[in-house]
């Protein structure tokens, strides 16, 4: 059985560089979040120009309601993927 728990990991292009946007769904424990901190470093690494640091790249941590179905749409054919 598939879990319906997951967490999303995003890089956004911001006016003043890189941003990395965790979601998680809501009721995900700190302890739980903290774990996915190897994932968001190998992410920032080469955001901010220098691969073996982490700093200069703002992390948000955003608690979202799960989402049941996720459909995704190609714009160009508008066909559903």
């Amino acid at each position: 059985m598939e879990s319906n728990r997951f967490a999303e990991i995003q890089v956004l292009q911001e006016a003043l560089g890189p941003a990395v946007k965790v979601v998680v769904p809501k009721g995900t424990g700190l302890e739980q979040t903290v774990k996915l901190q190897p994932h968001i470093t190998d992410i920032i690494r080469g955001l901010n120009g220098c691969p073996a640091c982490t700093s200069g790249v703002p992390v948000w941590i955003v608690e979202e309601p799960e989402i049941s179905q996720i459909v995704r749409v190609d714009l160009e054919s508008m066909k559903r993927l």
